[in-house]
């Protein structure tokens, strides 16, 4: 049955619930199975650990973004693992990599046409599951990835995001700086998260298929013109932006 050409949600909810893991690995990597969000988030509850379920699970053609971070978050521990025993990495370093990988991944899932309701539930997942850290916070919000840092923010400081996206977006001078403070987050990133919020208000979207392309430029040449100049402007430039940024937090100056 898990290997029909067509399989129903109604099936593939209770093929899942079979707890068979042979036939869950197979549903999963038939294309022609349809799996709900719920469906997925119990296989990745039961057979997580599989690697003929999770690989398959990674091939599909769509998945949740809440279901995808979730994934990305097993594969990683595996990779993690990898690296230390077959590289005789230390664990730290091994983590700091594979941290950088992943929230790397979390913002490249946010596309345009994620909805508000998936974003927020990936952002309470993360938040749970203490994986919203300040740096996905920073790097989502210089990709323009303006919902996720609203929703962020919201989960944690506790209030309604609509509250939280009337004080970012408040022209007065405490609005965003009294929420970012009581959110708990690195006073070194606030420079770059007020930038990105003013570029955010200067910038007109035209619908257009580069609008976010140009705006993280825009971001990061505003940003990065307040430290040194750097050649290119991409996701090792942004680790780079953001361990300075701590750096400075640390009290090691400009000239670290």
């Amino acid at each position: 049955m898990a290997g029909r050409a067509q399989v129903s949600e109604a099936l593939a909810d209770a093929l899942v619930g079979s707890g068979h893991g042979e036939a869950v690995a197979r549903l999963v990597a038939n294309p022609g199975a349809r799996l709900s969000e719920g469906a997925l988030s119990r296989v990745l509850d039961k057979f997580g650990s599989r690697e003929d379920v999770t690989t398959p699970l990674v091939h599909r053609e769509r998945l949740p973004i809440a279901v995808a971070e979730r994934l990305l978050m097993l594969v990683s521990d595996a990779l993690r693992q990898r690296l230390v025993v077959c590289h005789d990495l230390p664990p730290q370093l091994a983590g700091d990599v594979i941290l950088q990988t992943r929230e790397r991944a979390i913002v490249g899932m946010l596309g345009e046409g994620e909805s508000e309701a998936d974003v927020t539930r990936l952002v309470e997942q993360l938040h749970v599951n203490r994986r919203l850290t300040p740096s996905l916070i920073v790097r989502a919000l210089c990709m323009g990835d303006i919902t996720f840092f609203e929703a962020a923010v919201a989960a944690l400081v506790r209030i309604p995001l609509a509250n939280a996206r009337a004080l970012i977006h408040d022209r007065g001078p405490l609005g965003l700086e009294a929420l970012y403070v009581k959110a708990g987050l690195p006073e070194s990133l606030f420079p770059a998260v007020r930038t990105a919020v003013t570029v955010i208000h200067e910038t007109d979207y035209d619908g257009g298929p580069h609008d976010r392309d140009r705006f993280r430029l825009k971001v990061m040449e505003r940003i990065l013109t307040q430290f040194e100049h750097l050649g290119a402007i991409g996701a090792d430039t942004l680790d780079y932006l953001i361990a300075k940024l701590e750096k400075f937090e640390a009290g090691e100056g400009r000239a670290a």
